[in-house]
């Protein structure tokens, strides 16, 4: 079976130890703290799906990650929120708008999972279809 990527842009480690948890042995997992070590990754491979951490993060990284994901349509993205980041209507249209799917903290690993499998098959339909 191919192996699957599957980035986590995690600023903060919020992740860390359920990460292992939530991907398939048929995914690899890159894990950075950045959206340019994300770029690096992207440059080399393709990711079927893409995770972002947002807690207590700057506002630019919300546009960094908007401009992320134009970058990489064929990449399915799923939103890892702190429950506070919901206050605000603007970021709630754009979790709607530009993820899959979105979790809020603290992850519950088996959840993860299986969004992480259901993006993961999109992502494979939507590959197939440009073929």
């Amino acid at each position: 079976m191919k192996t699957r990527h599957v980035l986590a842009i995690d600023p903060h480690g919020h992740l860390g130890s359920p990460l292992p948890q939530v991907t398939a042995d048929d995914q690899a997992l890159h894990c950075v703290e950045s959206v340019a070590a994300a770029r690096k990754v992207l440059s080399k491979n393709h990711c079927s799906v893409g995770l972002v951490v947002f807690d207590s993060c700057p506002p630019t990284f919300q546009e960094d990650i908007e401009q992320l994901i134009a970058a990489t349509p064929m990449t399915e993205w799923i939103g890892i929120v702190s429950p506070q980041a919901f206050e605000s209507k603007q970021f709630q249209a754009f979790i709607l708008n530009a993820f899959h799917d979105y979790h809020t903290l603290p992850i519950e690993p088996q959840r993860l999972a299986m969004s992480i499998g259901h993006a993961c098959g999109k992502a494979r339909l939507r590959l197939s279809l440009t073929d």
